[in-house]
């Protein structure tokens, strides 16, 4: 069996189909909330996090570039999304 094609995407970018491609696992992970402080009856700690959600796709179902925006974090203290796209690949297609 073929290793995956595997992209990590921490800022903006764009995922370009590779060759062979089969299916696309994207696991993506919205940004966080940001902490909320002060004093006297306004007071909140950290934000929740952002969603994660996995969607597998078949790679006839995209386009052969897809543009990947990634969501910011509330601040101070959110943490940023991320985009992480797993492509498997078809026997003797490898990057």
């Amino acid at each position: 069996m073929s290793k995956p094609d595997i992209q990590y995407f921490a800022e903006d970018g764009t995922w370009v189909k590779p060759p062979g491609a089969v299916r696309a696992d994207v696991v993506l992970q919205a940004g966080g909330g940001g902490a909320v402080t002060g004093a006297g009856p306004v007071c909140a700690g950290r934000g929740a996090d952002g969603e994660l959600t996995v969607h597998a796709i078949p790679a006839d179902d995209l386009p052969d570039v897809v543009p990947v925006l990634i969501g910011r974090g509330g601040k101070p203290g959110g943490r940023d999304g991320y985009a992480l796209i797993i492509t498997h690949l078809t026997e003797g297609e490898q990057q």
